[in-house]
């Protein structure tokens, strides 16, 4: 069997027997996006009936999906456990903004002196908390593509405790 079809199988086993707490390890891994979606509708359903789901992953998409609250782990320790809601607030995005010529590229940077400048015309801007002033600066220019690289679980780890050691990380 696959190893999709493996995990597919222990979530059945998992689930069939309808307990009040659920732990899962990396539930969707292996799954194709449309098993991932199943799984994240019967999660929903399940806290929906007041079923308790611990679940470890390192899928920020998944956990954002499906959980109310996120621990972190460090060194074999919780060390904090958040509101969902707190932590995507805290989550930096970054985007990746190409101008149109080189006028548009000095006013990108003096509006944001941490852009960072891939190429010509095409800076990586992180924005935390409110996009509104970031877009709004954005309607000042000729934008000739947009493009948005989400913050990782570990990412957010790293941000917590500062540290560039991704072995001794886990999130939950």
């Amino acid at each position: 069997m696959s190893k999709g079809m493996k995990q597919k199988i222990g979530l059945i086993c998992a689930f069939m027997h309808d307990p009040d707490v659920y732990i899962l390890d990396e539930p969707t891994s292996g799954l194709d996006p449309l098993m991932q979606q199943v799984f994240v509708d019967l999660v929903l359903e399940k806290k929906r009936e007041g079923k308790t789901i611990l679940m470890s992953s390192h899928s920020f998409e998944e956990v954002e999906k499906t959980c109310d609250r996120i621990a972190m782990i460090k060194e074999c320790r919780i060390a904090v456990v958040e509101d969902i809601t707190v932590i995507k607030k805290q989550r930096r995005k970054v985007f990746v903004v190409t101008v149109a010529n080189e006028s548009y590229a000095q006013t990108l940077v003096k509006m944001f002196p941490d852009a960072i400048d891939l190429s010509h015309c095409a800076f990586e801007v992180a924005v935390i908390g409110d996009f509104r002033k970031f877009f709004d600066s954005l309607k000042t220019m000729d934008i000739i593509d947009l493009d948005v690289k989400t913050q990782r679980i570990e990412e957010i780890f790293m941000q917590y405790y500062g540290r560039e050691n991704h072995h001794e990380s886990n999130t939950i």
